[in-house]
């Protein structure tokens, strides 16, 4: 019993680094992080041959088997049509190594208890990156010395000063998106009397740094909260007042932006034709940003419109000359790789775990957590980021999608339904 108290101990302070880790520093560290990856995959392993080993989680397992092996199949058709072989490992690695050990790490952080932890975890995340973004700024503009140039370069940490905004950026504000949907989703959706002032304050924090970064796709994800929380309200079939909190939220939070930005502009610190050029040339385009790779990309699936170009394709368009098949517009992407044939394998898979769970929601012995709903609008608002920005090739990232199947796992019993590890 004493082996199996450490044992447990153990594997909630590495899922506690590891999710920690993902939030605040990913996409960098990697060779730091791999010690606590498999020390949580192995850890499970102490339990099975003691014999007190936990069913395992059969839903993340089947999804992220599932997941691998369409992967699989676009890599069979790269390697038909030879693309580069960089491509097919590192589509290799992505699209069927790492599934396989999220699929893992998942089972073995079966039994962590989610809504104890990862709510500390992602309000930290929030401040430390609002810290990082903020020290950053300070070190451009000749402030202070805060970041060596190794730490800047793990962390891709850039900042440009423009007229009219700021722009940052850095591989940890890709995890504003999924930040700022939890804490969206928690602050407004939680139906206990008393306030979190905790959460609240981490909530000003992400605002404030999705404001600061310049992150465009972030900064209409916010703006688009409503759409993304009232998704997941009716998905996990919320009575009718957390709609209305979710319509106040939004106008308040409107209201307060509008009165920051219009600060801002009577000082003298943004300008208004800056500022509205900043968001229209999101549209337009510049010999190589999104608009072209959206017409390039589309352009070649038709030429292979069923099964796609396989991974590893590439078109007319490059945006880096070191991985020539990577493209910032994700969707894109998988239709041009994937084909008809995958993106639809995707989205039958996707959208079933996403039925189930509302169909478990109903259930009059349900019980989801607040934290599992909210961790469901963090993946929304992060699916949504992954538009125009490659996310979901990064391991942390996918880690973070993984909530998905994890709220479609539930345990049927007579008394109550309950999501494992949520209690």
């Amino acid at each position: 019993m004493k082996a199996m108290t450490i044992n447990r101990a153990l594997c909630v302070l590495f899922g506690i680094l590891l999710i920690g880790g993902a939030f605040i520093v990913p996409r960098a560290y990697g060779l730091q992080k791999l010690p606590i990856l498999l020390l949580l995959l192995a850890l499970p392993l102490v339990d099975l041959f003691s014999k007190k080993s936990s069913v395992g989680m059969a839903r993340p397992i089947l999804f992220f088997s599932m997941f691998a092996a369409i992967n699989a199949l676009a890599l069979s058709v790269g390697v038909l049509y030879g693309n580069p072989d960089q491509a097919i490992i590192d589509g290799l690695r992505l699209g069927v190594i790492f599934p396989i050990v999220i699929a893992l790490l998942w089972t073995s952080l079966a039994d962590f208890n989610y809504g104890k932890y990862i709510n500390g975890i992602v309000e930290l995340a929030a401040i430390c990156i609002l810290v990082i973004i903020s020290l950053g700024i300070l070190q451009e503009i000749g402030v202070g010395y805060f970041y060596s140039e190794t730490f800047l370069e793990e962390n891709s940490l850039r900042v440009g000063l423009h007229e009219g905004y700021l722009q940052v950026t850095s591989h940890n504000v890709g995890s504003l998106f999924f930040i700022a949907g939890y804490l969206l989703y928690y602050v407004v959706a939680n139906k206990r009397e008393k306030m979190n002032i905790r959460s609240v304050f981490a909530l000003l924090c992400t605002l404030l740094a999705a404001m600061l970064s310049g992150r465009r796709a972030l900064q209409v994800a916010i703006f688009l909260a409503p759409v993304f929380l009232i998704f997941t309200a009716k998905i996990f079939a919320e009575k009718k007042f957390i709609i209305r909190r979710i319509v106040k939220l939004w106008l308040i939070v409107v209201l307060g932006v509008a009165t920051f930005l219009v600060y801002l502009f009577l000082n003298g610190y943004l300008y208004v034709d800056d500022f509205v050029e900043r968001f229209t040339g999101l549209f337009e385009d510049d010999g190589g940003a999104r608009t072209s790779q959206a017409a390039s990309l589309f352009s070649a699936f038709l030429s292979n419109p069923f099964f796609g170009s396989g991974i590893g394709g590439t078109t007319d368009v490059i945006r880096s000359d070191d991985a020539p098949w990577v493209y910032e517009l994700t969707y894109l992407q998988l239709l041009f790789n994937f084909g008809i044939v995958g993106v639809a394998l995707f989205a039958v898979l996707f959208f079933s775990e996403i039925w189930r769970i509302g169909c478990n929601a109903r259930c009059s012995h349900m019980n989801y957590s607040i934290e599992v709903k909210a961790m469901f609008s963090g993946a929304i608002f992060l699916m949504f980021g992954a538009a125009t920005n490659p996310y979901l090739g990064s391991f942390d990232f996918m880690l973070m999608m993984g909530i998905i199947p994890f709220a479609a796992d539930v345990r049927c019993g007579r008394r109550r339904l309950q999501v494992r590890g949520v209690t």
